[in-house]
Formats: structure tokens, sequence, C-alpha cells
């Protein structure tokens, strides 16, 4: 099961799910995603652009219907009996699923950790508490969460594959090209 509510965890979990295939070709996943991962043969129970709102007032306007998929979602969390959850971002849904996950003990690995070290520091006591594993993409978030008990493992930044831009094109501050 995976869940990823914004774009650029759309494209993680599409690269994921392509790598797990890769090594287990009759992998079956589903969750909440967008198009990239349904395109890489995720199943999706909830569309990410359907509940990915910003703004207090988009989200208060569309809240009965989020807060129905989340049911929906945990609904086939429970059905399905998950071997493991796989969070990507998308904090404010993914640490309160994560609770739902661990009362049914499936373990759940977290991808692209809150920056609980910037801000909201709060979270913290609901990721020691609620994920097995997070995998973190900055090289200091594992020794952050470590130091707090919390299992952690740097497995790359998924920008950093990405090519050099050319040599003729020139990223300077107040020239973006």
């Amino acid at each position: 099961m995976l869940t990823a509510g914004e774009a650029s965890g759309d494209h993680y979990g599409a690269q994921l799910l392509n790598e797990l295939r890769r090594r287990r070709p009759r992998l079956a996943s589903f969750g909440l995603g967008g198009k990239e991962m349904e395109a890489a043969g995720f199943n999706r129970i909830v569309r990410a652009e359907d509940v990915a709102h910003m703004g207090i007032t988009e989200v208060i306007r569309h809240m009965p219907y989020i807060y129905g998929e989340y049911r929906r979602l945990v609904d086939a969390i429970k059905e399905r009996r998950p071997d493991v959850a796989i969070l990507i971002d998308f904090p404010d849904v993914n640490l309160r699923l994560a609770r739902e996950l661990k009362k049914l003990d499936i373990p759940v690995l977290y991808f692209v950790s809150p920056q609980l070290w910037a801000w909201k520091r709060r979270r913290l006591r609901w990721v020691q508490q609620r994920v097995d594993r997070m995998l973190v993409i900055f090289p200091f978030e594992e020794k952050f969460y470590r130091a707090r008990g919390v299992d952690a493992a740097f497995v790359g930044h998924p920008l950093a594959e990405l090519p050099s831009p050319p040599s003729h094109v020139k990223i300077m501050p107040g020239n973006m090209g």
C-alpha cells in the first residue's frame, strides 16, 4: 500500500513502483496516488488530485469529501491487509494514516520525511510512535531521527539523478536561464 498526495510524491511513487515491480513482477499495490503511479500499475483507491487542496478555505470547503475518501482508503487497508505501507511525504494525511496502520499492525515506511527538524517538531512524537522506518533524502536527517530514537536510513534525494543542465544554460540569482 502506498500513499502520495502531491505531484512530487506521485512522481517518486511511480519511480519506486517501477523499481519494485522490476524486482517483484507480480507485486500488487494500491492506495492514494496520482496518474504517474497509476501508469506504473498502481490501483488508485483514492485519486491524489481529488484530495490535494491548497489553502484553508479550499480544504474546509472540500472537507466532507476528503474525509470520506480517507475513510474509503482506511476501509480498503482493513480489507486488503497489505504486507507494508509506504507513505510518501504528505504529512497532514500520512501521519494520521500511520496511526491507523499501526493499529492494524502493518509496518510503516515513510519516504521523504516531514521537515520536523525545521518546523512542527510536535509531530516528532507521532513519527516515534507510528513509523517503523524513516527513509530520508538528506544526509543530516538520518542523524536527526536516530538521535531521537527513530530508525532512519539515508536513501538519497530522488532529484539527485537528474542530468545537469546543458553548459550553455547559466542559472544565477536574478537570471533564471
